[in-house]
Order: structure tokens, then sequence, then C-alpha cells
């Protein structure tokens, strides 16, 4: 069943197109979203490699993903709050780009003579690894169903349906989790103050959300005390 958006339209901008909007949906989820969007502007690729991200008015970086996961926790599944908690309009649209991992591949593949790289060749290789770690990374956590971390050369894994059902919102909560769990390999771990890492990366603020968290194992955050 379609959905006529009423009293208000979706602003999305595909890449560097002007921004455009969406007045009706195939339907009420997510993906009906990227497929009217896929329809509105004669895209050729899958409704499902869709990237989308949003930001609060005022804000210069597009920097929280819209996946089903933040849709539904943070939008209670309806466009309409969407488009009003982010002020989702011909300024402030919806940013939409595409998973192109095997272009960035292709792209990676052909550097391969070292002898004649030269600075410029070298920040752009950097530049599509970087896209490329980027592009994995939100793949994993729209689609992993766990959170993994470390400690040492232990491993610990909460899935998703458990953190949903006791109410696990942040990195906070999830360090709550975590610490009893270190019982057996530290004394008075109650005291201790707890921080997560993924990689060698700074540590996470207690307030980042647990949607972000979700990864694979080879992603595992590591718990550092």
């Amino acid at each position: 069943m379609s959905l006529k958006l009423k009293n208000y339209v979706i602003w999305y901008q595909y890449k560097t197109r002007s921004a455009n909007t969406v007045r009706e949906l195939p339907g009420k989820e997510l993906i009906d979203l990227c497929k009217a969007i896929i329809t509105n502007s004669k895209l050729s690729e899958p409704a499902d490699t869709l990237i989308l991200k949003v930001k609060l008015e005022g804000e210069t970086e597009y920097n929280t993903t819209l996946n089903c996961d933040y849709f539904e926790e943070h939008c209670n599944g309806d466009f309409k709050r969407l488009v009003e908690m982010h002020k989702i309009k011909r300024l402030n649209p919806i940013s939409v780009t595409t998973m192109e991992n095997e272009r960035l591949r292709d792209e990676l593949a052909t550097q391969v003579n070292p002898i004649n790289v030269t600075s410029q060749d070298n920040q752009e290789m950097q530049r599509l690894r970087d896209e490329l770690a980027a592009l994995k990374i939100t793949q994993a956590q729209a689609l992993s169903k766990e959170i993994h971390v470390r400690y040492n050369d232990q491993a610990i894994t909460f899935r998703r349906s458990m953190l949903e059902e006791i109410g696990t919102s942040n990195v906070e909560d999830l360090i709550e989790l975590i610490r009893p769990k270190l019982r057996k390999f530290i004394e008075k771990v109650s005291d201790i103050v707890i921080t997560l890492r993924p990689g060698n990366n700074e540590v996470l603020g207690s307030e980042t959300p647990i949607t972000e968290l979700y990864n694979t194992e080879d992603q595992a955050l590591r718990v550092v005390v």
C-alpha cells in the first residue's frame, strides 16, 4: 500500500545533484524511501545499496547514518517524525550516496606501480582506503545483530535482541554489562574505570548510541581498564 505524505515532503540530495523531494512512498518502511528515491531520480542502483545520512539543522557534517535501527529507535518508524526531528528541508536534505565497494577495490587494484607513485597518488590511495573502510563499517552496523568486544584474548558478545530487551541505549550502559564479565580476570572490578576503543582509535564517549556499536568479530571493540 502506497503512503502519500500529507502536509510535508521528504527532501533528499543524491551525491552532488540538486536537492529533490519525495511526496509518495510505496510503503511505510525505510527501504520504501530508498525505492522512491531510486524511482524519483531514475537511478539504476538497487534500493538496498543506498546509504542515507541525516544531520540536525545547523550541523555541517552528515555523521548520522539513517538505517532501519535508527529509523525505528529514534523516529518510531515515522517519516513525519524523522522530518520534524532533523528539520529536513531543501537546505538540509537527507544525504544519499551508494555503496561502491567494488569500484573502490578496483581503483585500489590499479595502483600497482610503486616506482611511479607520486605524493598525490598516495593521498588518493589513502582516501580510497578510508572511504572503503567507512563503507564496510556502515554496512556491518546496518546488518550485524551483535556487538563484539575483547579484553586481552577474551571475546565477549552481546546479542541485539538481548540489548533491546533490557533497554541498553549507549556505551555507558554497555560497560555496565561488561563489568561483571571481567570479575574472573580483575579484582574489585566494580571500582575500576572501563573504556571502549574501536581498534586503536580514541575512547568512545559514554553517550555514544548503542546503534553505532554493532559490528563483526574482526571489528571487536577493545576493553581498556
